[in-house]
């Protein structure tokens, strides 16, 4: 069975469109591609909003000082110096100067909590859902797709408890449960840069009737080309959790 589905089909041309510059590049030119991520700023002695990939970071209070979060750097150079935060903070960085960022999606996007997000059945798949992994449009989004008479769904769509991905879940062209990042999906004109193909994980589906209701834990990405291979040294990803709850459209 080939699934080419939502990300194969409908938006290839818009990837195409973009042409984003491989992971790795040293390119300084502003093609569209993001630069360092500003150090993350904290407020009140701990940590606060974050600098995105091309922008300050929040400020920060330590004591009677502020320190503001710099802005990000062009690709390939370093953000500025953020405020004080949380030793525990997933991607240890806050506080911190933002790291060069030649890949432009976050090294873990840690535990991301409950998001709306959008469902449909109304692109290629049969039940499919959308989710933004931080603020503001375009944003880097979580797809899930869910394609009946086929894997787990070979019996017709159905909750999950705790289902470990393997196989053709895996598979960017055979999976049935298909779970994909796109880099900096724009909802304005429907385009992206790049897809993050899934590598291993956890989904629980506990409603796909009326919401589509779940999780996903412990997933990792990686980078791949408008065939779903692999890109030799690209950028990886991953996703502690996140729970998803969006009607579904009748």
């Amino acid at each position: 069975m080939n699934r080419l589905g939502l990300l194969r089909v409908a938006f290839l041309a818009a990837a195409v469109a973009v042409a984003a510059t491989a992971c790795g590049d040293d390119d300084d030119s502003d093609d569209g591609r993001t630069g360092g991520a500003g150090g993350k700023g904290g407020s009140a002695g701990k940590g606060g909003s974050a600098g995105s990939q091309a922008s300050a970071g929040g400020g920060g209070e330590s004591g009677a000082a502020t320190d503001t979060g710099g802005a990000g750097g062009s690709l390939g150079d370093t953000g500025g110096a953020g405020g004080d935060a949380p030793a525990d903070d997933c991607n240890n960085n806050q506080g911190g100067g933002g790291a060069a960022n030649d890949c432009s999606v976050e090294a873990d996007y840690c535990a991301v909590g409950t998001v709306t997000g959008t469902a449909s059945t109304t692109w290629e798949a049969d039940l499919s859902w959308s989710g933004a992994l931080e603020p503001g449009n375009p944003a880097d989004t979580l797809w899930i797709e869910l394609w009946e008479g086929a894997g787990v769904f070979a019996n017709g769509l159905t909750t999950l408890d705790d289902y470990t991905l393997a196989g053709d879940d895996l598979s960017y062209d055979d999976c049935d449960l298909c779970i994909r990042i796109l880099d900096r999906w724009d909802t304005t004109d429907e385009t992206f840069f790049d897809t993050y193909q899934i590598t291993g994980g956890r989904v629980t589906l506990t409603s796909v009737e009326g919401n589509i209701t779940g999780s996903l834990e412990d997933a990792t990405f990686v980078q791949v080309d408008d065939d779903g291979v692999p890109i030799a040294d690209g950028c990886v990803t991953e996703i502690d959790q996140i729970s998803f709850n969006a009607p579904i459209p009748e």
